[in-house]
């Protein structure tokens, strides 16, 4: 059973760093991340060849093993059966000497009788005086409160037990017996009265070189009355320590199991204080002094262990009885109330003791069936009724830092601030939880209402009216920062460990992954939403430039930009300056390239598409959007200074460099061509192979056309048929 249980632990300890490992992989490179997870499955193969190594030297190490031991077993049982001999010669020898002697010399036995007889009451004689003097010498010691000599006294008259005779044994145990009683009795009196001079157990922070003395004389005390109980195997060292902890359980048992006011189920934080104190005051006493006792008598555990120890135990059992009390768990406050504290009791213990881990935890009370899906109902209602709260507060899709909106890159809400720090509170409580089926229940719960939180959201943006108004741009803020919250979630150890239990999760993901990708796709269908009314809005503003006549324009050369521009220029700078000023720096890159794109897309179609050119018309639109448009955009896409930082990770893209741009940059310069070059153009692609198109095209700055959409584009071109005519 042990090696199948060590089997398991070393599989989920293994799982647990095989899916670190893949969790750290960069997921937005594709070639890194699998080449990530050959190199993972490459170190798994490695480690099993080394494993199994290690298995077949072992097997050979147990064979050797195992004939040493059956080798010396036989040369055991071999000197086993001499030794058995020789004591059945020597008992033989003595019967037959001893009856050689009744039979040759039947007066001397009554001789060597009566001789045997005076030697045994001449050694008694001898022992009985000197002891009970050296009794009295004890009692003295005791009396005078010299623990030193006490002990000195007692371990050469009491514990030297080999000198007694054996006739005296019986006597002499009868008298150590009562001894020990006496001694015993008086030592454990002088202990307490040690104690209440100094006001142990301390209540408040005591110079412990004030008391020094009477501290190192409760040791004395100590180790003197160890040394007696110990003759016998009374009691363990633990027991004898047990008197120094003994004073802080009827204490405790006084204040909060009695009838006083302090044994009050609604004030649980009353006990935690109060041991936490008595930890925190009386620490040193245990570390400094009673830990030498620990020392000297080879304890396995710390005086500090076993002293917390005590007072653990003494809370749990408290919190047990709470736990067990129907009219207890029926009211729900004090139930939460409870919970709460204990968490906060566990957290300060955890702090306050290095080896927290060894100590018994309040929380392992929590896991029983029942009082967990108590807890668990608690959750549920308690977040619901909080979230309807922080969604109906007046000030819920403010900035959470209002006075300092600048230096927050996410300007995250109010309600969704709220909505992390319950998330992020609900799963410091649930983490205190030692068993991982338990823990993931509570996480199955704590996903539900992460993704009821997100319908809650998307139902308050059907209500908007329109996504230019509030709260429209604080529920976008809301949903990408909860995303990007999510993210980091996924990459903690406790919720990497936690993931692929019960079956959540495969080891590739985190549990959060699916939460974290339907924020974002409300996220996308809110810039979408966003990105349409936007569309919209520039498509009317475009028409004026749209509807001059392109097939008439005949310029000598492009003149400054077209005024009837600067309508669709100041409409794109304010609906830039509002998603600067609204939405959030780490999302605004997205919203960017998008908008970037509507713009781009809405030339194309309501004006370069839509219209016949002359070369000059189109030289005229191009030099419109180069020096133009292509300068506001850039100019309105850079961020801050401050959003520059690479602390703040935004990155700037140009605006030409964007696909649909560049398309449509491409189109006006081939329509704005000189009539002559654009001909001969036209017809050398109409007799040239497609493979040749580019070639033809690359001198002219136009790229990623083929011959169909070449010649598409110069039907536009209304003052080519003109002169090829």
């Amino acid at each position: 059973m042990s090696v199948e249980i060590s089997a398991e632990e070393f599989r989920n300890v293994e799982e647990i760093r095989v899916r670190k490992r893949l969790s750290a992989l960069p997921r937005d490179r594709i070639y890194d991340y699998f080449a990530g997870v050959d190199k993972i499955l490459k170190d798994l193969a490695d480690q099993r060849l080394e494993l199994e190594a290690e298995e077949l030297l072992r097997l050979e190490s147990l064979k050797d093993a195992y004939s040493f031991c059956f080798s010396s077993r036989n040369e055991l049982n071999s000197i086993k059966n001499q030794a058995q001999e020789l004591v059945v010669d020597d008992q033989n020898r003595k019967e037959k000497i001893l009856k050689d002697v009744k039979e040759k010399a039947p007066a001397l036995m009554e001789h060597i009788k009566k001789l045997a007889e005076m030697k045994t009451r001449l050694v008694e004689l001898k022992f009985a005086q000197p002891f009970e003097m050296e009794i009295e010498n004890i009692k003295v010691a005791l009396v005078s409160r010299d623990y030193e000599l006490l002990m000195s006294r007692y371990e050469s008259t009491i514990l030297e037990s080999s000198r007694v005779p054996p006739p005296l044994f019986q006597y002499f145990e009868s008298k150590a017996e009562s001894l020990d009683i006496y001694l015993l009795e008086k030592l454990e009196k002088d202990l307490y009265q040690t104690f209440e001079k100094i006001r142990f157990p301390f209540e408040y922070s005591v110079d412990f070189r004030a008391v020094k003395s009477e501290l190192e004389t409760t040791i004395q005390i100590l180790r003197a009355i160890f040394t007696i109980v110990n003759r016998n195997g009374q009691k363990s060292a633990k027991d004898v320590l047990g008197l120094v902890t003994k004073a802080f359980e009827e204490r405790f048992n006084f204040h909060f199991w009695g009838s006083n006011k302090t044994n009050d189920p609604a004030k649980p934080e009353w006990f935690f204080k109060q041991t936490l104190e008595w930890i925190t005051y009386n620490g040193d006493y245990f570390s400094i002094y009673v830990q030498k006792l620990c020392d000297l008598w080879d304890l396995p555990e710390t005086a500090d262990e076993l002293f917390i120890n005590c007072l653990l135990k003494k809370v749990m059992d408290k919190v047990k009885s709470l736990l067990g009390k129907r009219t207890f768990m029926s009211n729900r406050i004090y139930f939460s109330h409870l919970l709460d504290e204990s968490i906060s009791f566990s957290n300060e213990i955890s702090q306050l003791c290095e080896n927290g881990t060894s100590l018994p935890d309040v929380m392992t009370l929590f896991m029983d069936a029942s009082i967990t899906d108590e807890w668990i109902e608690l959750e549920k209602d308690t977040l619901s009724a909080g979230i309807d709260d922080i969604l109906a507060d007046s000030n819920a899709y403010k900035c959470r830092f209002e006075e300092a909106k600048d230096i927050d890159k996410f300007i995250v809400p109010n309600f969704a601030n709220t909505f992390i720090l319950l998330m992020r509170s609900m799963s410091e409580r649930y983490m205190m939880i030692t068993v991982a089926s338990i823990r993931s229940r509570f996480l199955k719960h704590q996903l539900v209402i992460i993704d009821e939180f997100l319908s809650r959201i998307a139902r308050i943006f059907h209500e908007v009216e329109s996504p230019w108004h509030d709260p429209y741009p604080a529920l976008m803020n809301a949903v990408w920062y909860i995303g990007v919250v999510l993210d980091e979630w996924n990459s903690e150890d406790a919720f990497i460990e936690l993931g692929g239990s019960d079956g959540l999760q495969s080891l590739a993901r985190g549990p959060f992954d699916e939460s974290a990708d339907l924020y974002r796709h409300e996220w996308r269908k809110r810039a979408k939403h966003l990105l349409t009314s936007f569309r919209s809005i520039i498509d009317g503003k475009v028409q004026v430039y749209a509807t001059q006549n392109w097939f008439q324009m005949n310029h000598s050369k492009p003149q400054d930009f077209s005024p009837t521009l600067s309508n669709f220029f100041e409409e794109i700078q304010n609906r830039i300056d509002w998603l600067r000023d609204y939405i959030s720096e780490d999302s605004r890159l997205s919203l960017y390239k998008l908008l970037n794109f509507e713009i781009w897309d809405c030339l194309m179609i309501e004006v370069v598409s839509s219209n016949s050119f002359t070369y000059k018309a189109a030289a005229q639109m191009l030099y419109d959007f180069q020096s133009g448009l292509i300068p506001l955009l850039n100019k309105a896409f850079v961020p801050s200074k401050r959003n520059l930082s690479l602390d703040s990770g935004f990155r700037h893209f140009n605006v030409s460099m964007e696909k649909r741009c560049s398309e449509v940059l491409n189109v006006l310069q081939l329509l704005a061509l000189p009539s002559p070059t654009a001909i001969l153009l036209r017809d050398e692609i109409q007799r040239i192979p497609e493979s040749m198109v580019q070639e033809k095209t690359a001198p002219f700055g136009i790229s990623d056309f083929n011959r169909e959409q070449l010649l598409i584009l110069f039907e536009q071109r209304c003052d080519m048929h003109r002169i090829g005519r």
